[in-house]
């Protein structure tokens, strides 16, 4: 059966949504439950992954449902595509690691993932003089050359100092390594401490006057799964 999300087992009936093809349903053990859609069984699962459109669909459906759930509780996102054989697999699986899961909400409660992007402004500088020649203009390549270096360099320290600041205050922050000039930083803050983190996103921008920065609202924890 198919799994989005593990949850504290709800002490009043959670409002679910709407599944991909049925209904979503609460399958708890002990203190700690699962969000599935019973409907959806491995077998199902494995037809969908077959039909892009189908399969895009599912994962925009998984996204939907993920951050439908995040809005009234705290939960735990299990991975896009996460299926147990049958009810009987899935309750064994929680009995299992309930310690583990539980920790791990107990960790998360009240707080959601926030994403800092940085984004590398380009150096603006004039063309070069096409009327300049010989050495003239070799100097005048050579001193471009070394104004993109010490930009370069500028922008690095800029990233170092943007970093420094952010695991001060939240030591736990993921960095990848930048893809395609996106520059990213995740962390686990509160989910309403938006308003304080503007405060800190407006000091790091005049930190940073080389960087476009762009924060995000929290969102599920994607990023600190267990």
């Amino acid at each position: 059966m198919y799994t989005y999300a593990l949850i504290k087992t709800p002490e009043t009936p959670l409002e679910l949504p709407p599944g991909l093809v049925g209904d979503l349903e609460v399958v708890a053990t002990g203190t700690l439950a699962a969000i599935t859609e019973p409907q959806l069984s491995p077998t199902k699962m494995e037809a969908l992954v077959q039909d892009d459109r189908l399969l895009e669909q599912a994962y925009l459906h998984y996204g939907v449902v993920v951050c439908d759930l995040f809005a009234k509780t705290t939960i735990l996102p299990l991975k896009f595509y996460h299926c147990f054989r049958d009810r009987a697999a899935l309750e064994e699986h929680l009995t299992t690691h309930q310690d583990q899961y539980l920790k791990t909400l107990n960790t998360l409660d009240g707080k959601g993932e926030y994403i800092l992007k940085a984004f590398p402004k380009p150096l603006e500088l004039p063309p070069l003089d096409k009327e300049q020649k010989g050495k003239a203009y070799f100097l005048a390549k050579k001193q471009r050359y070394q104004q993109q270096q010490e930009y370069q360099q500028q922008q690095d320290l800029q990233w170092e100092t943007l970093t420094e600041q952010v695991l001060a205050l939240y030591p736990e922050a993921i960095i990848p390594e930048p893809q395609d000039d996106k520059w990213q930083l995740f962390w686990l803050g509160d989910k309403n401490g938006r308003s304080l983190l503007e405060q800190h996103l407006s000091t790091w921008q005049e930190l940073c006057p080389d960087w476009d920065l762009n924060l995000s609202d929290p969102i599920p924890p994607y990023d600190f799964l267990a």
